[in-house]
């Protein structure tokens, strides 16, 4: 009876711990993102920059908000709401906010509910160069099994970018960027590092991106050098793909397809979105393991900010450190 316990305690312990990797993946945020198979790290030219790559969120001129709901199978998978705000501070440094509170619950041994607020900064060096980092603080109530555990953690991380246009034709930009994660659990710390490339050409339609990225990058490194490092999640492969469609002055629409195979046994997403240039709707939808779920997103600019796009004088929002930094 002693050995059957054992094997019963071994069988458990493997199964809770499978079920808390599985139900981290949709965690990510950004349904541009989520239908380009979360190979977002160098594709986020939106308020998602404050979750993927905070040294993206130079692309963002206007104080920019954005709203996101799940859709699909919320009672497996929620997000409550995703709440996202981008301002830029110059013409170099940007700030940003995103809260989220979000609960995973696949079965009942694992049950896990996480509300957490980012603060994020994303400083452009030059014209090739940039840099982020963010803070998460995080509250956590996690159940697994007969345990359950309430926690105030925070989480950091560090990123950036590398941008090259007219690299083989002319119009075309080849975009290398990384994001190091920090992060802070109910079974210690762990590391998690993404680096991902994209290539965008203009096509004759508008313009065609590709993008890749490598989640938990630091997995083969343990692998060979026999160093017990701390990771999360992964590894594996995200790729993404988004079509540009000019519609003349009516706009811009997206086609996006992915296909996510960090350690999620493969999932397949695809979406679309929609632009004017002042307001933005992205759609996705994903199955995951089964679980059919996407997220609708709304994504406004709500004040222009100075010394950027065709604003002119006295109608500007005054830059809140200076031109100069």
């Amino acid at each position: 009876m002693e050995i059957i316990d054992k094997i019963k305690r071994k069988v458990s312990v493997g199964l809770i711990a499978l079920l808390s990797h599985a139900t981290m993946a949709p965690a990510c945020t950004g349904a541009k993102q989520m239908a380009m198979g979360w190979a977002g790290i160098t594709t986020s030219d939106n308020t998602h920059a404050i979750y993927w790559n905070q040294a993206m969120m130079h692309y963002l001129k206007y104080l920019r908000v954005s709203y996101t709901q799940l859709i699909g199978d919320t009672e497996s998978i929620r997000y409550d709401d995703i709440f996202s705000a981008v301002v830029p501070v110059s013409n170099k440094l940007t700030l940003g906010l995103q809260a989220m509170n979000s609960r995973q619950s696949l079965t009942d041994i694992v049950d896990e509910d996480i509300t957490w607020a980012k603060f994020a900064g994303g400083l452009k060096l030059n014209s090739k160069f940039s840099v982020g980092c963010a803070i998460t603080p995080k509250y956590t109530n996690d159940k697994r099994g007969d345990v359950e555990r309430d926690d105030f953690l925070f989480d950091y991380e560090v990123s950036g970018l590398f941008e090259e246009d007219n690299l083989l034709i002319k119009g075309d930009e080849l975009r290398l960027g990384f994001l190091m994660k920090f992060w802070s659990g109910l079974d210690g710390e762990a590391f998690n590092l993404r680096p991902g490339a994209s290539y965008t050409v203009d096509d004759k339609i508008g313009e065609l991106t590709i993008a890749a990225n490598y989640y938990s990058a630091l997995h083969p490194f343990a692998a060979a050098t026999g160093l017990k490092i701390p990771v999360i999640g992964g590894p594996g492969i995200r790729i993404g793909m988004e079509q540009k469609i000019s519609v003349y002055d009516l706009g811009d629409l997206y086609l996006r397809f992915g296909l996510d195979d960090s350690g999620m046994g493969g999932a397949f997403a695809y979406g679309f979105g929609y632009t004017d240039g002042e307001r933005t709707v992205n759609v996705a939808f994903k199955n995951n393991n089964g679980i059919k779920y996407g997220l609708l997103e709304v994504e406004v600019n709500i004040l222009p900010v100075k010394g950027y796009g065709d604003n002119k004088a006295g109608e500007l929002l005054p830059v809140l450190g200076g031109e100069g930094l």
